[in-house]
């Protein structure tokens, strides 16, 4: 699933690509799961209106649009799930299976959602939309201390909790707190204000790093699969060879050996390593 890196960079290159157009037409597909606002509201509210925007808050894309059929102003939230895509297209390319929704755009292309395993949702609402919990690159190191004082579940499920934290997924939880040197399964409310600064730098550090390197970790969504890329940026920043060569080097460490570890997944500096061993 993308977290929050992942879906700024989508969000941004989709602004780039569709902010200032405006949506003549809309089709919807006949699944239900994608579907979070029914097929009406979608198209009432992105018929005839201006896409002003896109943004991410959280893990969602918004689509801040103007008056259209539907009075006042709305937004447009897509969630991506676990393979779900927003892609721009000419009309004449073909539609891959499993495309929910298609808006025609003045400028004559087509707005595509395309999710095969329907787990993104479509949803439409009244501009304000803020999402759940705060926002991770935003909070202070203050904030971050009072979101976690009390809560006596693991810190790894803690930060994962989308309504006090929106944006942190999986990956970049476990890196955060292994920079931090914090045991996940540790309860929140026991951590000192000096490891809660901690953590509150690391998950900065690690969710700035991969927003800016504009990572896109999905095979699904670039061509190249989530795991590579990340390895491969990672095992650069510790001077090893990258993922798939075929050099001799150094070793990558700390964090993404333990991450291929998990994953079950050997970067070339980690291959390159057992294979000598064996």
């Amino acid at each position: 699933m993308p977290e929050l890196p992942e879906v700024e960079t989508i969000a941004n290159g989709l602004n780039k690509r569709v902010a200032g157009d405006r949506i003549d037409s809309v089709w919807v597909g006949s699944k239900p799961e994608p579907l979070k606002s029914t097929a009406a509201e979608i198209s009432g509210a992105l018929e005839g209106a201006k896409v002003e925007r896109v943004r991410r808050v959280g893990k969602h894309i918004v689509f801040d649009l103007g008056p259209g059929k539907s009075v006042g102003d709305r937004q447009w939230i897509v969630h991506l799930g676990m393979t779900g895509q927003m892609l721009v297209a000419n009309p004449e390319t073909e539609a891959p299976k499993h495309t929910h929704l298609v808006a025609k755009l003045a400028s004559g292309r087509e707005l595509r959602f395309v999710d095969p395993r329907r787990f993104g949702r479509l949803e439409v609402r009244q501009a304000g939309f803020i999402g759940p919990g705060a926002e991770p690159l935003n909070i202070s190191a203050e904030e971050f201390a009072q979101l976690f004082h009390r809560s006596k579940a693991p810190i790894k499920a803690a930060l994962l909790n989308q309504s006090l934290l929106h944006g942190v997924g999986n990956i970049y939880a476990d890196e955060a707190l292994f920079r931090a040197h914090i045991r996940p399964r540790r309860r929140a409310n026991t951590l000192t204000k000096s490891e809660l600064r901690k953590l509150h730098a690391a998950l900065h550090h690690v969710q700035s790093t991969h927003r800016f390197q504009r990572a896109c970790r999905s095979r699904d969504r670039c061509g190249v699969s989530f795991e590579q890329q990340r390895l491969a940026t990672e095992c650069a920043d510790h001077g090893a060879p990258p993922f798939g060569t075929q050099q001799d080097g150094g070793h990558c460490v700390g964090e993404v050996a333990r991450l291929a570890a998990r994953l079950l997944i050997r970067p070339t500096c980690v291959w390159r390593e057992s294979r000598h061993a064996d």
